[in-house]
C-alpha cells in the first residue's frame, strides 16, 4: 500500500536480478494475486500513473490488483 507522497518519492528495487523503478504504484504489484492500493494521502499525476501502468504491462506484469482510493489527491 502507498499512503502518502507523490511520484517524486519513487523507489527502485531489484527482484531476481531485474531492476524495477516505481513512482506511484506499490512494488507489491510484482507479486501475482496481491492487491496493491494507492491510498488517500498520495498525490497522483495521471500521466505518470498511466505511464507506469503501461510500462508494467509491457513487461507482462498483471496490474489488475491495483486499486486507487477515490480520495487520493
Amino acid at each position: 500500500m502507498r499512503f502518502q507522497g507523490g511520484n517524486n518519492a519513487g523507489h527502485t528495487i531489484v527482484r531476481e536480478g531485474v531492476e524495477w523503478k516505481f513512482h506511484l504504484i506499490p512494488s507489491g504489484i510484482l507479486y501475482a494475486g496481491k492487491r496493491c492500493i494507492i491510498g488517500n494521502g498520495v498525490v497522483i499525476d495521471p500521466s505518470v500513473l498511466i505511464g507506469e501502468i503501461h510500462a508494467l504491462r509491457a513487461r507482462r506484469v498483471d496490474v489488475s490488483g491495483l486499486k486507487v482510493s477515490a480520495n487520493a489527491h
